[in-house]
Formats: C-alpha cells, sequence, structure tokens
C-alpha cells in the first residue's frame, strides 16, 4: 500500500492542475481517497478493509466538511501546501467523489492483495 501512496500523489497532483472541469474535480477527489485508504492501510495493515475504507470516508467527509468553516483557509494561510490536503471550498460532487474513491480503493485492496486481519 505504500507503493500504491507514492503512485497516487503525482497522478492527483496532475489531475488537479492539469485537468479542468468535472472530469478533474470527480478524478481528483477519487484520488484524494485513495491516496488517504492506502495511507491508512499502510499505517494499520492489519485492520480489515472494511475498517480502512470506513475511516478514509470519515476523514474525506469530515476535511470537505470542514471547508464550510474559515479552518481549511486559516490553515492554508499558516502553510500554503496544507491546501492540498485540506482544499478551501466546499463542493458536494467532491463526497460521492469521496464515496468512490473509497469503493475502487476497497475492490482494489480486497481483490488484488487479500491479508488476514486480526479484527
Amino acid at each position: 500500500m505504500g507503493i500504491t501512496a507514492v503512485a497516487v500523489v503525482p497522478i492527483g497532483l496532475a489531475a488537479r492542475y492539469l485537468g479542468s472541469g468535472l472530469v478533474a474535480d470527480i478524478s481528483g477527489g477519487v484520488l484524494y481517497t485513495v491516496l488517504f485508504y492506502a495511507l491508512f492501510a499502510f499505517a494499520s495493515p492489519t485492520i480489515s478493509p472494511a475498517k480502512i475504507a470506513s475511516a478514509a470516508l470519515t476523514w474525506c467527509w469530515l476535511v470537505e466538511l470542514a471547508q464550510l468553516t474559515s479552518v481549511p483557509r486559516l490553515l492554508s494561510d499558516w502553510f500554503a501546501p496544507l491546501h492540498l490536503i485540506f482544499g478551501s471550498g466546499f463542493a458536494p460532487i467532491d463526497l460521492a467523489a469521496y464515496a468512490l474513491g473509497v469503493a475502487v480503493a476497497w475492490l482494489i485492496d480486497t481483490r488484488c492483495s487479500p491479508k488476514p486481519t486480526t479484527d
């Protein structure tokens, strides 16, 4: 999963900065969720894919909902690269993109890398 996280970052940045429109927005959201799924899976290899998916989706939705406040902007003002993590403006379509991203990550994880769990 660590390799997946490393591979997703440049693809996600390309989608963010080279793409435009709805396709770029949705693909960015999907890749953002895949990245956090991979990071959570890497950090907790014994946790079940379902719990990792729940954690990744919860994280992404909380970050998106936080964009209804000024907190992400304040964090980005303090340290500009945090904008890539916390965003700046709430977009309801991102919530659906995150759900799609976690489904894709979960499917890949459960189909391509079966692992025993201790949950």
